[in-house]
């Protein structure tokens, strides 16, 4: 996980392997594809709680923003919002039909066979079982729900922001450094008076 956090997501496509395992690819913006060894829910499920953010609270908040239930854009990031999309018919009950296109990298869409494709940066393409329409409102849903969070994390940033300029305008960097040196040692040292007190060694 720490791997896919580093290089970044352009793409999630669920995947049957070649004995039928229910797999994800994970198609990175370095243009690398990762197989991931078990279905999207449970990649989804490890991959948002690495981002210490909650998949279920996510779908709740959100869904309840764009009044839907299913197909529920899930923002992780300014730049990182995962658009669901159906890719598949599963062959099992809960093998899951949804992949995840990243947001912002979906350069246009396109109908081929009365189905939409997806294009993304790096030359990926990504065929849906939707039509080019339904592509485009989810595309408008994500855009509702990235404004959303964008919101969001900028009335946080203005709210607690003002609690704490002057700490940092006043002091140089280095002298905050020196400040948490000097806390770290000062609380060592206690620690170690504490300990030769009660060993009776002072």
């Amino acid at each position: 996980m720490e791997e896919i956090d580093r290089v970044g997501i352009r793409a999630l496509v669920p995947y049957y392997g070649e004995w039928g395992e229910n797999q994800t690819l994970i198609y990175s913006l370095e243009g690398d594809i990762f197989c991931y060894p078990h279905g999207m829910r449970n990649f989804l499920q490890l991959f948002v709680r690495q981002q210490e953010l909650d998949l279920y609270q996510l779908r709740k908040k959100y869904g309840e923003l764009l009044q839907k239930r299913n197909g529920i854009p899930l923002p992780l990031g300014f730049y990182l919002v995962l658009i669901p999309v159906k890719l598949r018919e599963p062959i099992a009950k809960g093998d899951g039909a949804y992949g995840y296109v990243v947001l912002e990298q979906v350069e246009k869409i396109e109908e081929e066979s009365k189905q939409g494709v997806f294009y993304l940066q790096g030359g990926l393409r990504i065929p849906t079982l939707w039509s080019k329409k339904v592509l485009h409102q989810q595309l408008l849903y994500g855009r509702l729900v990235q404004q959303a969070y964008e919101q969001e994390q900028r009335r946080k940033f203005d709210l607690y922001y003002t609690a704490s300029p002057e700490f940092f305008s006043v002091q140089e960097p280095m002298e905050i450094l020196a400040s948490f040196a000097d806390l770290s040692y000062n609380k060592d040292k206690m620690k170690y008076a504490l300990l030769c007190r009660k060993n009776k060694l002072l």
